[in-house]
């Protein structure tokens, strides 16, 4: 009884209870959605849409530089400090502008290539590379959910991502369903853009993010202090979709493209009993760990072994 009254009265159960609807609701629609692929494009499609996940996870992670988790300290660190954040908040955008111009062309100059590497037809699914590079702003400043962390509304994150759900899913329904495995790569590409305005609608507009975009406000230690994040995030969330698309492209010239389809539907599967655990680091400790010191690291950490990890055995189960 004294480890469920410990686990109903952490700090992490009351913000974890909050999101719950929102992972279950992510996961009900994410498995209907892979049905409905499954039904709609098939196996091959399957693989198509796998290699596009894939490629934007990591395209997702090098637009932003890797400045997640060093968003998530900054923000927690500066939350009683608006001088500090004004550059933080001026230093993260005017970087992350010049570097998706830059990235964009590179990826409209070599679209041919990678269309035809993703999806083995440069001419059928260029369309989607170009989507891609109109989309790619809406990448880069999906960085600033991390800046609604510096408020803790928590509750307005989940309503957000809720909503974010909801529209994805009848937006995706609506394409796979009228323009099979052309509108699930557009479904895809174009989440992020439904994303960043229901953010907008809600976030900015309180915060007032855009006021605090000035020149003036660049700060070249904060962008040091930033790049020592970007060196521990960038080579895993690129390597690691990327090896992804080679084991798939693999399976296609070896196996098929029907087999690869298979393994990525499982894939698909196996991703989402990762989300409670992925979403509550993000929202609860890695905020937490930004602002200790040594005495409360240790306390978190054995906190997070001794509630979190018991829960999702016994939920993995």
């Amino acid at each position: 009884m004294k480890f469920l009254k410990d686990i109903i009265g952490a700090a992490w159960f009351k913000i974890s209870s909050l999101n719950s609807f929102a992972i279950l609701l992510k996961i009900g629609f994410g498995l209907v959605i892979s049905k409905i692929l499954a039904i709609y494009v098939g196996p091959a499609g399957m693989a198509l849409v796998g290699n596009l996940r894939n490629f934007q996870t990591s395209l997702e992670s090098f637009v932003t530089l890797g400045f997640q988790n060093g968003i998530v300290k900054y923000t927690a660190q500066f939350k009683g400090d608006k001088n500090q954040f004004k550059k933080l908040i001026s230093t993260v955008s005017i970087t992350i502008t010049l570097f998706i111009l830059l990235f964009g062309i590179g990826l409209y100059v070599f679209r041919e290539v990678i269309a035809s590497y993703l999806f083995g037809s440069e001419n059928e699914y260029e369309i989607i590379i170009k989507a891609i590079i109109f989309s790619l702003p809406f990448y880069g400043f999906s960085l600033f959910y991390f800046l609604n962390q510096r408020i803790r509304e928590i509750q307005k994150v989940v309503y957000i991502s809720v909503i974010g759900n909801i529209f994805g899913f009848v937006f995706s329904l609506f394409l796979v369903l009228n323009y099979n495995v052309l509108g699930a790569l557009f479904a895809m590409v174009l989440a992020p853009i439904t994303n960043f305005f229901i953010a907008t609608f809600f976030v900015f507009k309180e915060i007032k993010l855009f006021q605090f975009i000035q020149l003036k406000f660049f700060d070249k230690s904060i962008l040091n202090n930033l790049s020592s994040y970007s060196a521990m995030a960038l080579f895993s969330a690129i390597s690691g979709p990327l090896i992804y698309i080679f084991l798939r492209n693999h399976l296609i010239n070896t196996a098929g493209i029907d087999v690869a389809g298979f393994w990525e539907s499982m894939s698909r599967i196996s991703s989402y009993y990762m989300l409670f655990v992925s979403s509550l680091m993000s929202m609860y400790f890695l905020p937490q760990l930004a602002v200790s010191n040594k005495e409360e690291t240790k306390l978190i950490f054995r906190n997070y072994y001794k509630t979190i990890v018991p829960v999702f055995l016994w939920v993995l189960f």
